[in-house]
């Protein structure tokens, strides 16, 4: 059974149809990149994974479990969905070492000297051990963004979320950030990645989500994205980038 399920999913902005009848499915450990042009309602659709934004038909399911139910708990499910955004929202005023633990302390009540040896553990893992008293203004951009993505493990989630993580980062920085999501992939973490890295998508993805004006167009295996794209769309989208 698929971890994360879409069914029948529509989004509207006021008059706007942002996501259309949106079918999709991500199984247990699987990296699915969702790509296509601005606009195309990528980022709405992990928005609506967690219930940043609320949908208007259809269903989302996470294991099994409606996240769209009214009657869902929406603070307990969004314990098990992890999510990375563009900027990185440190708390300015807390080392990296507080900006990751403080969740598990407050929402999970983990002990204190657990939650801050989870949080050294997690940033040794995005390679910032030696940085845990650093505050965010001490850090470079990547390191800010790898301190999020050990913030959003530190609840221990089933599925991570990644909404053009590097898109806000100087050219030199996006490398190391990437090398932390490959290093996820390979520990099987589950992960919804939108991103216009597309050298990252090709060796990482194991499905490629192309997104056009709010349907999905086109969903296959990278390597037949990438090498003989199934759609119209897809051809055109691929023309442009290369």
């Amino acid at each position: 059974m698929a971890l994360l399920e879409f069914e029948g999913v529509n989004k509207y902005f006021g008059e706007t149809h942002v996501l259309k009848d949106i079918d999709l499915e991500v199984e247990e450990q699987e990296v699915a990149v969702v790509i296509g042009p601005s606009g195309s309602g990528k980022s709405t659709l992990l928005r609506c994974t967690n219930r940043l934004e609320e949908i208007q038909s259809g269903e989302i399911r996470l294991g099994g479990v409606p996240l769209t139910d009214p009657d869902a708990d929406i603070n307990e499910l969004r314990q098990r969905i992890g999510m990375v955004f563009q900027s990185f929202n440190l708390f300015p005023h807390k080392t990296a070492l507080e900006n990751v633990a403080l969740a598990p302390k407050r929402v999970k009540r983990v002990p204190e000297e657990k939650a801050n040896q989870n949080a050294r553990d997690l940033l040794e893992r995005v390679g910032l051990g030696a940085q845990t008293d650093s505050y965010p203004n001490e850090l470079s951009g990547g390191q800010q963004q790898r301190v999020a993505i050990a913030r959003a493990l530190a609840m221990d989630p089933d599925v991570m979320l990644f909404d053009e993580v590097t898109s806000a980062l100087d050219p030199e920085l996006v490398g190391e950030v990437l090398e932390v999501m490959r290093d996820l992939a390979e520990e099987g973490m589950t992960m919804m990645v939108v991103t216009h890295e597309m050298g990252f998508a090709r060796e990482v993805a194991d499905t490629i989500t192309l997104m056009s004006e709010g349907r999905v167009v086109e969903r296959t295996p990278p390597e037949q994205f990438f090498d003989q794209p199934t759609t119209e769309r897809g051809q055109q989208f691929l023309s442009k980038l290369l």
